[in-house]
């Protein structure tokens, strides 16, 4: 993990390799730590959740998270949510220090974003009920907010979702075609 000044700069590395792979960083609400998933690539024995102080440098593991991955903060920084290995959806509550599933049907494609008020989690669905779904942080039935069956989905990890100010799904779409080219070659 690295770190870039927002005005330019060299890169600076916060976090040694030593430890395995670290990935998905995402900031907490105050801007003085750096929540990550950390260990080896889709082994879930080998994979945690970890927080940097950047004041101190010191990395805690987050309680129970073994076999979690795609941390998200909540914007008022009390929960975490993370996608387990064996599917579904988990949230963690910063005051308690507990796990709580929060969906556990659906295939659950990650890219998990917190609304705005920190209320609702928003994800997209994969596979054969594709869409954009929310779920209440205090549970509920997720319900759908877009459905995409017949969205072709692009990104550098096949899709990709955000949200907006006003908690407005961002998707990236591919709309470009397909073509196929038949060539003769005549030996000469």
């Amino acid at each position: 993990i690295y770190i870039v000044p927002a005005d330019g700069g060299s890169p600076r590395r916060l976090i040694s390799n030593a430890d395995g792979r670290q990935s998905d960083p995402t900031w907490s609400p105050d801007g003085k730590k750096i929540l990550f998933a950390s260990g080896v690539f889709e082994d879930p024995k080998n994979e945690d959740l970890r927080i940097l102080d950047l004041a101190s440098g010191q990395i805690t593991i987050v309680p129970g998270s073994n076999g979690m991955e795609g941390p998200r903060w909540s914007p008022d920084g009390r929960t975490i949510a993370a996608l387990p290995f064996a599917g579904g959806m988990s949230i963690f509550d910063m005051e308690t220090q507990r796990w709580k599933s929060l969906v556990t049907e659906g295939d659950v494609g990650g890219w998990e974003a917190f609304s705005a008020d920190s209320r609702f989690i928003y994800y997209m669905n994969i596979g054969h009920d594709q869409g954009v779904f929310r779920v209440r942080v205090k549970g509920s039935k997720p319900e759908r907010v877009i459905d995409l069956k017949d969205w072709h989905m692009t990104g550098f990890f096949g899709y990709g979702m955000a949200l907006d100010p006003t908690d407005a799904p961002l998707l990236l779409r591919d709309t470009g075609t397909s073509d196929i080219y038949a060539l003769t070659l005549e030996e000469k």
